[in-house]
């Protein structure tokens, strides 16, 4: 995919001075990131529940109180 945009606004230019792929390519990898952090952060609880981790959590609160 990144070699794909890049190679259709190789020539092309922005007001700016920079090349499209310039401006595409860090963009593109920054949404596949914060994409990837979004999908990923509610499998973590999901993960937690399984493995007994949030009854743990919950028994130590209730004792602190």
């Amino acid at each position: 995919m990144i070699c794909l945009l890049g190679s259709l606004s190789a020539g092309l230019k922005m007001p700016g001075g920079m090349t499209y792929s310039n401006v595409y390519v860090p963009s593109w990898i920054g949404v596949n990131l914060l994409t990837t952090a979004l999908f990923t952060i509610g499998t973590a609880p999901v993960m937690h529940r399984v493995q007994g981790i949030l009854r743990r959590y919950q028994a130590a609160l209730s004792a602190r109180r």
